[in-house]
C-alpha cells in the first residue's frame, strides 16, 4: 500500500496554496479520501490527476490561441 499524502504534503509537491487544494477538494475535482474525518491523498491518482489537467490545459490553450495553431492573430481577425 502507497503511503497517503495529508493537504501539506500536496501543496509542498505541487506548489499551489492550501486554499485552492481545500477548494478542490469542495468542488469534488481533486481525487481524495477521508481517513477517520481527515483528507487524504493517494500519490498515484494525484499523479493521474495532475496528467489529465495538463492534456486538457493544453488542448484548451491550442484551440483558443492561434498562434498556437499555426496562423497569427491577425489573420484570424481578417
Amino acid at each position: 500500500m502507497e503511503p497517503l499524502l495529508t493537504i501539506s504534503d500536496l501543496v509542498e509537491i505541487i506548489k499551489v496554496k492550501e486554499k485552492t487544494i481545500r477548494k478542490y477538494v469542495l468542488e469534488n475535482s481533486i481525487p481524495y479520501i477521508k481517513v477517520m474525518g481527515f483528507i487524504r491523498f493517494r500519490p498515484t491518482e494525484i499523479e493521474k490527476w495532475l496528467d489529465e489537467r495538463k492534456k486538457n490545459t493544453k488542448r484548451i490553450a491550442t484551440n483558443k490561441n492561434p498562434k498556437l495553431q499555426g496562423g497569427s492573430a491577425d489573420e484570424e481577425k481578417q
